[in-house]
């Protein structure tokens, strides 16, 4: 489908819903928020605490997942641009072969009879 966002705002250009990604992420990010905020709501009423030991291995744990998906998602755009490249270069010589082909039709229209065997005997 074609992507649809307004131009003109920031926020229109990231928070677009139709044709991006947004549609996929509205149900998980939803279900995240609830099970954080009954998480936190459990833990007020326990009277639980996280020492600095624990975020900061938390935080450790995220920073290096990030890196991990970011990798990723770096390799698959550089495969993406691989592919893409490929694509415009067998366009580019099928274009050409049209190119030529259509010169030459046009070329033996105004040969002589004689000319015009001569140039299909070497194809």
């Amino acid at each position: 489908s074609m992507l649809r966002y307004d131009g003109g705002s920031l926020l229109g250009t990231v928070f677009v819903f139709y044709g991006g990604v947004m549609p996929r992420l509205v149900r998980p990010i939803g279900l995240y928020i609830v099970f954080v905020s009954v998480l936190y709501i459990e833990c007020e009423a326990l009277q639980f605490s996280i020492s600095t030991d624990g975020l900061k291995f938390i935080g450790a744990a995220t920073t290096f997942m990030l890196v991990f998906r970011l990798n990723q998602c770096y390799s698959r755009l550089t495969e993406g641009n691989k592919i893409l490249v490929n694509a415009i270069r067998s366009l580019r010589c099928i274009i050409a072969l049209v190119c030529s082909q259509l010169s030459f039709n046009e070329r033996s229209k105004a040969l002589s009879e004689e000319e015009r065997q001569a140039a299909t005997a070497t194809k």
